[in-house]
């Protein structure tokens, strides 16, 4: 992905001083000139001013060379730095700083590659999660070192247990995950056999042995799940039954999920509340310019208050919409909502963009903008007062699609914010090839970041390098005064969160932006 150079790469690019280029430079042209004149012009005498057109050309062929040698080596050391800091941004999020093995994000973005290997080939894949057992009380009675030390022993056997070609990842504190291709469902069994052998030997640690107990739970692609984010989460949970069993081990199976019939009831009453276009609803939480403490924008947010089931959270709902089919009515209809209160709020005054958010689903699908152009027809919303967030997920799938829609998007005259940003597989070569406006730092990095200097590098560097390519940052979920001082001395731009306001319905945010005269101060 990256080219690995090392430092003495670019310490043997010599290195030219000021007064020296100067030098250099006379001299050259002192010698090309007399070159002229003694040798060229006498046998080929021109007029006047042709002869200043060849002492003006040959100027140029020297000094241009010169001036480009001169820039070489800080061009050279300003890409070094570049890349340096990809590269370290690259390795904090992808892979556990403890056994190197790739973290959730990577393990994530692997398992969709996986799913798409095995959809095109028609083939079956295995998902393992290895839960370790007692880790806190172990890490309690040896120490955060010495446990450190034991994560690296149980990561380098699992690694000789699987084949180069299985993808291994520590995906949180206590728990491994694996996938494999498997060609037989006894494959399965074999496989959890001789990780729980491995698992049940004694890893020594200086002069202490220590015995690992652990549960493995498994699901199967395609016959548990198609989606491989939701095919992880069966794994999972088939790992917290498996602790329940003396094997340990257990194969994801319908029944033993709890929510499996809740998720069947809210797919039905979701469907009903499309078609009913009034029951969700959109809040708004402004997006606050941290410099003068205006609000500049808005995020529409969907909210959804059942009658019967009570408030249901935009995370339990939107993923029913985005894999049962149900997320073009859904996204369309929460744009259509949006442009309405778009024209509420220019008639009461109010004049600031609005950030309309799109499942990475419907930045596959060729036919959005064509759709959203005829709803903006329709109720006469200018492309400049509307931003669509996108996040990394929706280039996971059919990449080229997804850049090829959002480029049209752009195009129409809408704004684009990347969200959650370094929430997935944060690649620079995305905001390279996309016509991106905004960069959304996801919350996950801007919480605690005043007492974590990791967290606040993070962020400085990711502000640094979205302002140097003409990017503007926000900061989502800010909601203390010293996280919002701290961003303001890394300049960010603007920030969104509890510090200001909650979302806040369409009415209660008028009367918010009203009655502070549309700023808000620090």
């Amino acid at each position: 992905m990256f080219n690995h150079k090392t430092s003495n790469d670019f310490k043997s690019i010599p290195a030219l001083k000021p007064r020296r280029f100067i030098v250099i430079t006379l001299v050259v042209l002192f010698i090309t000139e007399s070159t002229v004149q003694i040798t060229l012009l006498p046998l080929h005498p021109l007029p006047h001013f042709y002869e200043v057109l060849l002492h003006g050309l040959l100027s140029s062929f020297v000094i241009l060379p010169c001036i480009f040698f001169f820039l070489y080596k800080p061009m050279i050391k300003s890409l070094k730095v570049q890349e340096h800091a990809e590269l370290v941004l690259q390795r904090h999020y992808l892979y556990d700083q403890v056994t190197s093995l790739p973290n959730r994000i990577l393990f994530e973005d692997r398992l969709h590659q996986q799913t798409l290997v095995s959809e095109r080939s028609q083939t079956c894949y295995g998902l393992f999660v290895l839960k370790i057992k007692h880790l806190a009380e172990i890490n309690e009675a040896i120490g955060y070192q010495n446990t450190d030390l034991l994560i690296r022993q149980i990561a380098l056997r699992l690694r000789l247990d699987l084949r180069k070609s299985d993808t291994l990842a520590r995906i949180s504190n206590s728990t491994f995950a694996f996938l494999l291709p498997l060609t037989d469902a006894d494959d399965i069994y074999q496989v959890a056999e001789k990780i729980q052998y491995t698992l049940n030997k004694t890893i020594k640690l200086e002069s202490t042995l220590t015995s690992i107990e652990g549960s493995i739970g498994v699901a199967t692609y395609p016959q548990h799940e198609t989606d491989p984010i939701k095919l992880l989460q069966k794994a999972e949970l088939a790992t917290r039954a498996a602790q329940k069993t003396v094997p340990g081990l257990c194969v994801y199976d319908a029944e033993l999920d709890p929510n499996n019939k809740r998720r069947v009831l809210l797919f039905n009453h979701l469907k009903i509340a499309i078609e009913k276009k009034n029951e969700i609803v959109l809040y708004y939480q402004p997006k606050i310019n941290i410099a003068t403490g205006k609000i500049v924008s808005i995020e529409a947010l969907a909210r959804w208050n059942h009658e019967s089931l009570g408030f249901i959270s935009p995370e339990e709902f939107v993923p029913i919409a985005e894999h049962s089919g149900l997320i073009k009515s859904f996204s369309l209809m929460i744009v259509e909502s949006a442009f309405n209160d778009q024209n509420k709020f220019k008639a009461t005054g109010i004049n600031i963009t609005m950030a309309i958010n799109l499942s990475s689903r419907n930045i596959q699908d060729a036919n959005l903008p064509g759709e959203i152009s005829l709803l903006q027809t329709n109720m006469d919303i200018r492309s400049s007062d509307i931003d669509f967030e996108i996040t990394e997920s929706a280039f996971m799938g059919d990449s080229r699609r997804a850049i090829q829609c959002v480029e049209t998007l752009s195009s129409m005259g809408f704004g684009i914010s990347l969200d959650d940003y370094g929430k997935e597989f944060s690649s620079l070569s995305y905001l390279s090839k996309l016509p991106v406006d905004t960069l959304k730092i996801d919350k996950d990095f801007i919480t605690n970041m005043d007492i974590s200097p990791k967290k606040t590098q993070i962020v400085k560097s990711t502000i640094a390098m979205a302002h140097s390519l003409n990017l503007k940052v926000i900061a989502e979920g800010v909601e203390d005064k010293e996280t919002l001082a701290l961003l303001n001395s890394l300049k960010c731009d603007m920030v969104q969160g509890y510090v200001y306001s909650k979302p806040l319905p369409f009415q209660a945010f008028c009367d918010y932006y009203l009655n502070t005269h549309k700023t808000i101060y620090v």
